[in-house]
């Protein structure tokens, strides 16, 4: 007898399969992307820190580096009128779903691009029980 297609008991196998599959597969996907935000959120500190020190250069005044309520901020003041003025702004919270814990709210980077702080300074980016961390040194250079 010359059968062609597949039985039922064939079919319900394949799908109990992929299910089985799948199951295993879409939580190890979920902490990827978890993971995946926290090294982004973390790729966008250390661009604004470059950022921040190449503004310091060029300007040649001083840039402050700051995080305040999971947002990173450049500011500078204008060396005539004394007025700040936002370099850039980004709120990792929005974008990334992330949050941002620091021992230090700000650093600063002189005209020269060098930091201004005593010691060095620790950023922590965690989200969903995955985290981060940013060592920023004394002199603005990024560590680790």
């Amino acid at each position: 007898m010359n059968r062609r297609g597949f039985s039922l008991i064939e079919l319900l196998i394949a799908i109990v399969l992929i299910g089985v599959l799948a199951a295993f597969m879409i939580p190890r996907i979920g902490d990827g992307i978890q993971k995946q935000k926290v090294r982004s959120a973390r790729n966008a500190i250390t661009t604004m820190h470059a950022r921040a020190r190449a503004t310091a250069i060029r300007r040649g005044r001083l840039v402050a580096f700051v995080c305040r309520s999971n947002r990173i901020l450049l500011l500078s003041r204008h060396p005539v009128t004394g007025v700040p003025d936002t370099i850039a702004s980004q709120n990792l919270a929005e974008i990334f779903g992330v949050t941002l814990s620091t021992d230090r709210d700000s650093l600063a980077f002189d005209a020269r691009g060098l930091g201004m702080e005593s010691g060095n300074t620790q950023i922590v980016v965690s989200r969903a029980g995955f985290a981060d961390t940013i060592v920023i040194s004394s002199v603005g250079s990024i560590l680790r």
